[in-house]
């Protein structure tokens, strides 16, 4: 299992830059949920059992300022379900970002909101919900702070199972470049202190987060100097001692996968140069990079990927390519990079997606303002 995870995470490391070689699309537009949104803000594809979650910040005739809003489908169903606002009443809007991860049988959600005190001024809340989205606890206050710019920062969560146990941890950037993390339990709903863990650098301000069962979370970061992680220790929530990964910038371009109760790896890419580790009791160690085959193009990454995996641990990965607004898709289900094929023409460059399997599809996403576009294709 763990072999086949790196595997798949060395063939991110090689996206290709251009379209040259690109295959025909089988990718199917899907519609949007029915409900009037006014807008979309950073929308999230999540999967816990055989239910898909959209869960995003947006605005309705009854929400004026951007609410955290879900909606969930099986693969199989023709619609949405009805859009709802679980928080709706109770003084949490005015969203400005939202990330999501799961465990087989939980979800947790963090997310981002912009205070009335300024428009730097911004509050972190965390929230868990263990019946698939019916119910989720009430949010509680993880951080709040006045960051650098009016956008906000980078945030993140993910899951891991150990012993029949469920934990979650998230991270996110903070005022003066900090980047903070901390971990919260399923079993008692009590939140461990943030942790100070590091500074990213002004211009690379992406903060990711996986979970393995042994081992506990790597949070990973950028500075100007190189890439940069620290473990948040299972259970109590300590952090270890900070590690080097790269002594290189290599901005926001890298990326972490990672399945519940499997491997955890790690990727960043520096023009033709690519790094991938693997995570191994508590710290990341590099591991070599196999040769692609023959037929692939070009090994040139793309900025600032999003992948998953599916149920054979097979890697799915869109990306959008130097200079262009699409969103292109290759997977590793051959043993070698497929053909790049175009998901979307985004409206904005640089507009935020999102991808998640399924059991049969693989599903991306994408918001910009009042649109939003969703597809899917076959995973075989």
């Amino acid at each position: 299992m763990r072999r086949l995870l790196l595997l798949s995470l060395a063939l991110v490391a090689l996206l290709p830059l251009a379209s040259s070689s690109q295959a025909p699309s089988a990718w199917i537009a899907v519609p949007p949920p029915k409900e009037q949104i006014g807008i979309y803000v950073a929308p999230n594809l999540a999967v816990v059992g055989d239910r898909l979650h959209l869960i995003f910040a947006g605005t309705n005739p009854k929400a004026i300022h951007p609410e955290v809003m879900q909606c969930w489908r099986s693969e199989n169903d023709e619609n949405w379900s009805e859009v709802r606002a679980p928080f709706f009443g109770l003084d949490l809007g005015r969203v400005r970002n939202v990330a999501v991860g799961t465990t087989r049988y939980a979800m947790a959600m963090v997310f981002q909101r912009q205070l009335t005190q300024g428009e730097r001024a911004f509050e972190i809340d965390f929230t868990l919900t263990a019946d698939n989205g019916w119910e989720w606890l009430q949010p509680i206050l993880v951080d709040s702070f006045v960051s650098e710019s009016p956008r906000g920062t980078s945030i993140a969560v993910a899951g891991r199972e150990y012993a029949k146990k469920t934990e979650f941890a998230a991270a996110w950037g903070t005022e003066g470049n900090g980047v903070k993390a901390a971990l919260i339990s399923l079993r008692d709903s009590v939140r461990a202190p943030a942790k100070s863990v590091g500074y990213h650098s002004a211009l690379s301000d992406k903060v990711m987060i996986g979970g393995h069962s042994k081992g506990g979370f790597g949070v990973v970061w950028s500075d100007s100097n190189g890439l940069r992680s620290v473990q948040l220790k299972a259970i109590s929530g300590e952090a270890g001692k900070p590690m080097t990964l790269v002594n290189k910038d290599v901005q926001n371009n890298f990326a972490v996968g990672a399945r519940p109760r499997g491997g955890l790896g790690l990727i960043t890419n520096l023009g033709q140069e690519s790094y991938l580790f693997g995570w191994d009791n508590g710290e990341w160690k590099r591991q070599a990079s196999p040769t692609p085959p023959a037929s692939t193009p070009p090994p040139v990454p793309g900025p600032n990927p999003a992948c998953t995996l599916d149920r054979e641990d097979k890697m799915h990965v869109i990306y959008q390519p130097t200079g262009t607004s699409d969103v292109m898709y290759v997977n590793d289900r051959s043993g070698g990079w497929s053909s790049p094929e175009k998901v979307f023409t985004m409206r904005s460059s640089g507009a935020p997606y999102t991808i998640a399997c399924t059991e049969s599809f693989v599903w991306a996403a994408y918001a910009h303002g009042t649109h939003i576009a969703i597809a899917k294709r076959p995973i075989k």
